[in-house]
């Protein structure tokens, strides 16, 4: 019967741990891929700001975003590189 009991419990608490890992791994994943999408709203905002800059009229089709490589997946730093980018291809 303890052994029944130690078993029971044993399995509960595995259970329990495998259950609380994946919950993290899961927020892990919301919380990157909500940066993701603030670096890539900031280019589409910076490269039609950096377009309108030279040209003075609404921008093209914005290009994919750049990967921005060890830089800060942050709405500020796809909008400075992507005005950048804007820029140059107006001219």
């Amino acid at each position: 019967m303890k052994k029944l009991v130690l078993a029971v419990l044993i399995a509960v608490g595995v259970t329990f741990l495998v259950t609380y890992t994946y919950n993290q791994s899961q927020q892990e994943t919301a919380t990157e891929s909500k940066i993701a999408l603030n670096y890539i709203t900031g280019w589409k905002d910076g490269y039609c700001e950096g377009w309108k800059f030279v040209k003075g009229t609404d921008c093209p089709a914005v290009p994919t975003a750049e990967d921005c490589g060890e830089c800060p997946n942050t709405y500020k730093a796809g909008f400075s590189m992507a005005f950048k980018a804007g820029m140059k291809a107006a001219k």
